[in-house]
């Protein structure tokens, strides 16, 4: 059976960007963004996430914020207390280990997506606001209560209404 491995050529010249939980922020700006975490995708690809960083073109973000406010509402009756409020991490300039994620640009309906096998640096890493981007060591600024209705629902939030 052939590989479907696709390493790039080189890495993209804009930047990327990571969808997690608000949750994960402060390991993420303690650590950076390490590979082998939980994730958003679902249980079925769980081989296919193992020991991998997941990254998208500007394009892709508003399909994975999508799955990660599906994943928020299965796991959690108390989204904000849970911290499970998608964000949006800014990878200004990606790694060049990047592969390209054929199952993920796919699933998001071409939108292109990529993964590696790497850390990426705290200080390479921005995180949305719901109006600017700001260094990720300022994360505990950002008002999640902007992402939740008086009932504690996900609602159109600013926190993944990106503006460059």
């Amino acid at each position: 059976m052939a590989s479907s491995r696709q390493v790039i050529e080189a890495t993209p010249d804009d930047p990327l960007y990571h969808i997690t939980f608000a949750a994960n922020l402060p390991g993420i700006a303690e650590h950076g963004l390490r590979s082998g975490g939980r994730g958003i995708g679902g249980i079925a690809l769980a081989g296919h996430k193992r020991g991998r960083i997941f990254l998208t073109e500007l394009e892709g973000v508003s399909f994975w914020t999508e799955r990660a406010e599906q994943l928020a509402a299965d796991q959690s009756d108390d989204i904000l207390g849970d911290e499970l409020i998608p964000v949006v991490i800014k990878v200004e300039d990606p790694p060049e280990e990047l592969e390209h994620d054929a199952i993920g640009t796919k699933d998001s309906g071409g939108h292109d997506a990529y993964y590696c096998a790497c850390t990426i640096e705290p200080d390479d890493l921005q995180v949305w606001d719901g109006s600017d981007w700001i260094d990720l060591a300022d994360h505990g600024s950002i008002d999640l209560d902007q992402a939740v209705d008086e009932d504690g629902y996900l609602v159109e939030s600013p926190l993944t209404e990106l503006q460059d």
